[in-house]
């Protein structure tokens, strides 16, 4: 069995939509310990329920977390990120949320692309940090 031009032009099409974007995620991602450290600041902060950095789809209802803004300079100009924290409760969430408020944190930045960034620390307050990172939506244009 061969494949004929339409085969061959279906699996480039495959490879340039998924091969490309995802190839450069999993560069980026072994690139990130190799990325400047920086001192930021957390904000903003707020308490949600669900899945962070998701849509509100399924059993989003069954959690709860705490999401914090964070701003850091490099060279003189002013980026922003995100990330949250799981938490068990609404309760928790709120407290949470206002610890982590003008906390400081240290962040990696692209210095390509300073405004892409990632918290130093796996966990905050005990608890795990999550990010927008994902292989499943690869920021990576």
């Amino acid at each position: 069995m061969t494949i004929d031009t339409l085969g061959w032009g279906f699996l480039a099409s495959l490879v340039l939509l998924f091969g490309v974007p995802y190839s450069r995620y999993f560069l980026r991602r072994r690139a990130i310990p190799t990325w400047p450290v920086t001192e930021a600041i957390v904000i903003a902060s707020s308490a949600g329920r669900g899945a962070p950095f998701t849509p509100k789809v399924g059993l989003y209802f069954l959690a709860n977390y705490s999401s914090a803004d964070y701003e850091y300079v490099v060279d003189g100009t002013l980026q922003k990120g995100s990330f949250a924290l799981m938490t068990g409760n609404e309760m928790i969430a709120v407290t949470v949320a206002q610890q982590v408020l003008h906390m400081k944190i240290l962040v990696r930045f692209d210095p390509k692309h300073p405004a892409d960034s990632m918290p130093v620390p796996e966990r905050v307050l005990g608890r795990k940090v999550f990010t927008q990172d994902s292989w499943l939506n690869p920021r990576v244009w």
